[in-house]
């Protein structure tokens, strides 16, 4: 016999929520959208600007290509966090 897990209450879930929210916090991501049960979660691209800066002086701003490549083309990525009814939790990625 298969036993159905129960039906979470809104305040029961939102708690799960923000646990999880935390959790992905530690992790350098942050809140983009936050409706109902649903999150966006971004994860901003990091880019070391002093080496950048390090490298374009000793080959004499030829490393300044590069650097604006690499800036203009560092996308962030996000997800979408969910809790259904049942406390289950998916982390979805979003493309676009």
């Amino acid at each position: 016999m298969v036993q159905k897990r129960p039906i979470l209450t809104t305040e029961e879930r939102k708690t799960i929520l923000n646990q999880e929210i935390l959790k992905h916090q530690t992790q350098g991501k942050r809140i983009e959208s936050q409706i109902e049960f649903r999150v966006t979660l971004v994860t901003e691209k990091e880019i070391n600007h002093v080496l950048h800066l390090i490298l374009s002086v000793f080959t004499g701003g030829l490393w300044l290509l590069v650097w604006a490549l690499v800036y203009f083309s560092a996308k962030d990525t996000r997800e979408l966090l969910q809790v259904d009814e049942y406390g289950g939790i998916t982390l979805t990625p979003v493309r676009g």
